[in-house]
């Protein structure tokens, strides 16, 4: 139900909703699994297996069963009073087929902790995973097939293969599809770790393993990017702008709405605007680490630890578009005449190329209660690197900007920071009965028991990229003003400019003409006219994730005490301070470069000078406003609490 809230007039509360009463989603894993141990002499054996059974039950989360009705005030002038009088504007039904997807894994495992000497442990340990590809029930779902003969195309091969079709249907050419992908069993995970203690107050330690990942469905038919289903929701009726075909104050009509029988359409013509491609032969994402770590503990107990963290990341899934028009083939102005396969505007594939790599050197230093202190700080020196964050679950999803070249989109992760310091401090006020200063009576009511305590953060600034989008990103694709012809920019990558400039020129400058932001150092966080536009068809050289934006810190204090009312009731009283300090954490500029061209506009980058340095429109290299995570201002918080 849609009711039209801006026609409501003042004081009145907009009111809607979107059909989806009878969406179901229901997902998880059955685990049945046990592990034998046995313990001789210096061997600690460990022997166990799994079986494992996903599964994801869902229907899409719209407009479905329960159907969608609008009131636009059409009648009455006001969309409630429609919807009292039973006026209806417009109303669509669906039939929605409820997916069932399931996958099965099983494992196999051993490991031995094997004390070679009283200061020298060693553990040995292999896993055995296998995983079979997800399949989905009735086979309510398509997949691109790039081999598959397509006579709607002379020439062409690649279609569209729904499950369950016979290979009868492609002249025994395509086996039939009955599972998203093909299964993996032989994925082998060898793990090995040694420990030393040379003398009680030392430990030096070092691992490395093998850690699988097991696929998710959601990857393949909730995501950014989602298998064809067949069908899924199929509309089945609906008006609008016609006269009602009932007053609700009379309720619906009775009997139940029939819908019509699907057709089924030839293969052939089963093609779409953009397809999904998932290759039947997948790799299995794992993981290898490695750790190096040495401890020690120091008198009044506090212990240092410091570790070097080497994460890599193998067979990530990310997604590209293997119809890709190539750049050699921009200028020619027929529909999709530049893309490999013209039925398609894109196909989306969903490839195990993705890769990334992890350092890290750590500090941990811990303090155990005493004297009135305790306190443990970490810190991360680190730097993350692949080929893209996103991974396609729910609306995140990287695309590489040339597919026929994923490894130029290898830069720092999204989510990298240089430098990161959190920690936490409890402080017992040295005043009160039992402590250093002692009291008693009613000063040691007043004065004594507090205890004082922080938790505080720093993390340095996460990276962005320089980007060119609007009109000017049509120009650099090679796209008429009809919108027809080839684009580079495929399935909806992000283009990079060309870089031909120091982008730190500027950054953090107070220099002419000086503005209140200066002094705050978020005007020319960098310097847009280091950036130009690429020339038509061509990718700019700007690397991904190439600036850093700006850190965020945060300091929390509270202050509390407790008073004893009688032996078994006690009093606690305390006042904390979120972001103490009340400072603000902003976020990263606008990074968009691009320079928006028109007819009119015949100076660089815009007419032959095509290259030159951008002019910044004011906006570009600005901060605009908070971060989008913990950019709380100041709140103080007074609580008590009765204990008994």
């Amino acid at each position: 139900m849609a009711l039209g809230a801006g026609e409501y007039g003042k004081g009145l509360p907009g009111s809607g909703g979107n059909g989806n009463i009878d969406a179901v989603l229901g997902e998880g894993i059955y685990n049945v699994g046990d592990v034998l141990t046995l313990i001789r002499g210096k061997h600690t054996i460990k022997v166990g297996g799994e079986f494992d059974k996903y599964y994801q039950n869902y229907t899409s989360w719209g407009d479905i069963t329960s159907g969608h009705f609008e009131f636009n005030g059409g009648v009455t002038g006001i969309p409630y009073a429609d919807f009292l009088a039973g006026d209806v504007f417009g109303w669509y039904v669906f039939e929605a087929d409820p997916t069932s997807a399931h996958m099965k894994g099983s494992a196999g495992f051993a490991s031995d902790d094997f004390k070679v000497t009283p200061h020298v442990t060693l553990n040995l340990g292999l896993r055995w995973q296998t995983q079979s590809g997800w399949t989905v029930s009735h086979n309510l779902f398509g997949n691109y097939d790039p081999v598959l003969p397509n006579t709607a195309c002379s020439g062409c091969t690649g279609g569209i293969l729904f499950g369950g079709q016979s290979d009868t249907a492609f002249g025994g050419n395509i086996k039939n599809l009955s599972a998203i992908q093909n299964g993996n069993y032989k994925e082998f995970a060898p793990r090995v770790g040694i420990a030393w203690s040379p003398r009680n107050n030392w430990a030096l330690r070092a691992s490395y393993g093998i850690f699988d990942a097991p696929r998710d469905a959601e990857n393949y038919t909730d995501g950014a990017l989602g298998l064809g289903l067949n069908p899924h929701n199929v509309g089945n009726g609906g008006y609008s702008n016609g006269s009602s075909p009932w007053q609700l104050v009379n309720g619906p009509p009775a009997g139940t709405v029939v819908f019509p029988t699907l057709q089924t359409l030839s293969p052939e013509i089963q093609n779409f605007n953009t397809a999904e491609y998932y290759p039947r032969n997948m790799p299995t994402t794992y993981v290898q680490q490695l750790l190096l770590g040495i401890q020690h503990q120091f008198s009044g107990g506090i212990l240092l630890d410091t570790s070097y963290v080497n994460t890599r990341g193998r067979n990530l899934n990310f997604s590209t578009d293997i119809d890709q028009a190539p750049a050699n083939l921009l200028g020619c102005s027929g529909f999709n005449c530049g893309n490999p396969n013209p039925i398609f505007n894109a196909i989306q594939a969903q490839i195990y190329t993705g890769y990334s790599n992890y350092n890290a050197l750590q500090l941990r230093v811990q303090k155990r209660m005493s004297h009135g202190v305790n306190f443990q700080v970490n810190y991360a020196w680190s730097k993350s690197l692949d080929t893209g964050t996103g991974n396609g679950h729910g609306s995140g999803l990287d695309i590489y900007q040339d597919a026929y070249h994923p490894a130029a989109n290898y830069g720092l992760s999204d989510f990298n920071s240089a430098n990161t310091l959190v920690g936490q401090v409890v402080y017992e006020l040295p005043f009160g009965q039992g402590r250093q200063f002692a009291m008693h009576g009613p000063l040691n009511q007043v004065v004594g028991g507090w205890r004082l305590s922080t938790i505080f953060q720093w993390h340095g600034g996460v990276p962005f990229t320089p980007v060119i989008q609007g009109s000017i990103a049509d120009s650099i694709n090679g796209i008429n003003g009809g919108g027809m012809g080839p684009s580079i920019d495929h399935g909806g990558a992000t283009l990079y400019p060309d870089q031909v400039g120091d982008p730190h020129a500027s950054q953090h400058s107070v220099v002419a003409p000086p503005s209140p932001d200066q002094h705050f150092g978020i005007g020319g966080w960098f310097n847009p006219a280091a950036y130009a536009n690429p020339v038509t068809g061509s990718f700019g050289n700007a690397r991904r994730n190439s600036l850093i934006g700006p850190g965020y810190s945060n300091l929390d204090l509270s202050l509390g005490k407790e008073f004893t009312l009688t032996e078994a009731i006690r009093l606690e009283i305390r006042g904390d301070a979120y972001n103490a300090f009340n400072h603000v954490n902003y976020g990263n500029p606008d990074a968009n470069v691009g320079i928006t061209c028109s007819i009119s506009n015949t100076l660089p980058p815009c007419g032959s000078g095509q290259g030159s340095p951008n002019v910044s429109d004011g906006s570009a290299g600005a901060i605009n406003g908070p971060a989008g995570f913990n950019s709380n201002m100041r709140i103080i918080q007074l609580g008590a609490r009765i204990r008994f």
